[in-house]
């Protein structure tokens, strides 16, 4: 019982995050702490190196011109099934998250994979 309460409010969430109005890329900034959904393709990626791997996921001009940026850190990677910075590579994705401005850059931090959606 409790599992079928889980699945259950795993697929509400999920149809939540995908009723969001779509934005385009250039427009993020304006977006600032709400919750929205863009798609663009993925047109670089970055894995830091040190005492946390964190993944940055970028869109736009190539890094440091890039419009704006996925972050995933290294203890919400290992809730994937694939490896973001392998998987999502030069792919057209929608993603759904929170924006906020980071050193005048958008981003949005994703905590699992249910928050991207690859456009075939």
């Amino acid at each position: 019982m409790k599992n079928l309460v889980l699945i259950i409010a795993a697929v509400l969430f999920t149809c939540h995050l995908w009723a969001q109005n779509t934005v385009s890329a250039d427009s993020l900034s304006y977006y600032e702490g709400q919750l929205i959904r863009v798609c663009d393709t993925v047109t670089g990626v970055h894995v830091s190196t040190g005492k946390s791997e964190t993944t940055f996921i970028n869109f736009g001009e190539p890094f440091p011109k890039h419009s704006f940026s996925l972050v995933i850190f290294q203890k919400d990677v290992q809730s994937f099934s694939y490896k973001p910075a392998e998987f999502l590579e030069n792919k057209n994705i929608c993603i759904t998250g929170k924006v906020k401005l980071y050193k005048g850059k958008p981003e949005i931090i994703v905590y699992n994979e249910m928050q991207i959606r690859v456009e075939e």
